[in-house]
């Protein structure tokens, strides 16, 4: 089993229509956007700004977050599955 990550912009500043044209601009099809026009959701995920990460586990636990780009290294370390014993 290869592990598989999945990406996902929740937005919640400026506008769907200008964070569409942000990811057509800089050609980001990879990842699916979720927008929250109410901004809840960074609230409730105890996001104070942007740009910042999360990685959630498959079972919806937060293993790692930061504000700032995501460093290369922890996406791999994210991507580890564990060994069974």
């Amino acid at each position: 089993n290869a592990a598989t990550i999945s990406v996902v912009g929740l937005g919640t500043q400026d506008g769907l229509v200008p964070a569409q044209a942000f990811m057509k601009r800089h050609k980001i099809s990879a990842m699916k956007l979720l927008w929250d026009k109410t901004g809840v959701s960074w609230t409730k995920l105890g996001i104070p700004a942007q740009p910042a990460w999360m990685l959630i586990a498959p079972d919806g636990t937060v293993t790692s977050s930061n504000l700032g780009t995501i460093p290369y290294a922890t996406i791999l370390k994210g991507l580890k599955t564990p060994k069974k014993s």
